[in-house]
């Protein structure tokens, strides 16, 4: 029997709900020891001091602790007191960082739209070319994304970012309509690839409203996937997005807190049960 801490914070707990308590039950299924455990109430002792404490309590610390927050540095502080965590640190903190995506990208050899860094104190390059896609380097699903298609509309987005990050890239496509390839990642192997796409919107994100169809990978696509999973190391369960060209795939980012809304949607698949398998085997 494992001790198997599953963590959320409340705002992404009150979004996922049903897959928590669906992932939770599905691991009690296979005789651990489960707790759902919210960010906010746990407290983490530092350095070589002793005691978990959760809502004011001294708690066990787990075995297993599957991080289903974007916090790299909370997930490496479970690590050093010995924790497996699904994903580890190294993974979230390359995930949650389109720069550093990126230059993942590059090392592994795996074709990107061309980006550069913009902010308040960044000025954009000499003899830029519109229409820009600027986002946030730590938002993911779509949300934090702005077709850009002259300097008043990057300095809104500047604006509107506050204190987060921004990276600027050259549109990819008419910015009418988009289509794109999310491909999950279950213990480094690819799972199910999804085609996403949309007709009125440059972004296919099916929590924005795109659409979402089975998709078979071919041996080159598989390939690239391949290419970035394999300099990413380690990870657990990971969705990695590529844009769809003629030229073929771009890559876009990776989400480690990927969710699985499509794998019920187009395959049927029971994605709580298939996670909560591939952690009894840890």
């Amino acid at each position: 029997m494992k001790r198997i801490w599953v963590i959320y914070n409340r705002i992404q707990y009150g979004i996922n709900e049903w897959f928590a308590l669906a992932l939770s039950d599905r691991l009690r299924q296979n005789g651990n020891d489960v707790r759902l455990i919210m960010r906010e109430y746990l407290e983490i002792p530092e350095g070589e001091e002793n005691g978990f404490k959760y809502e004011g309590k001294e708690i066990e610390p787990p075995d297993i602790a599957v991080v289903r927050i974007i916090e790299p540095e909370f997930t490496r502080r479970l690590e050093a007191f010995g924790v497996r965590t699904v994903n580890n640190s190294r993974v979230s903190k390359i995930c949650n960082d389109k720069k550093r995506s990126y230059l993942l990208a590059k090392k592994a050899g795996v074709p990107f739209a061309d980006f550069f860094e913009i902010g308040r104190r960044k000025g954009l390059p000499k003899g830029v070319e519109y229409p820009l896609v600027v986002k946030t380097v730590s938002g993911h699903g779509g949300k934090e994304v702005r077709l850009c298609r002259n300097e008043n509309d990057v300095n809104e987005a500047v604006r509107a970012a506050g204190k987060e990050k921004l990276i600027a890239q050259k549109l990819v496509g008419d910015g009418k309509s988009g289509k794109d390839l999310r491909v999950y990642v279950l213990g480094g192997k690819i799972f199910k690839a999804v085609l996403r796409s949309s007709d009125n919107d440059f972004r296919s994100n099916f929590s924005l409203g795109g659409r979402a169809e089975p998709y078979t990978l071919s041996p080159e696509e598989e390939e690239t996937v391949y290419k970035i999973v394999r300099d990413l190391k380690s990870s657990d369960l990971i969705g990695a997005d590529f844009l769809v060209t003629e030229e073929g795939l771009l890559f876009n980012e990776i989400e480690d807190v990927v969710g699985t809304r499509m794998l019920y949607a187009v395959y049927g698949i029971d994605a709580a049960k298939v996670f909560a398998d591939y952690i009894n085997d840890l």
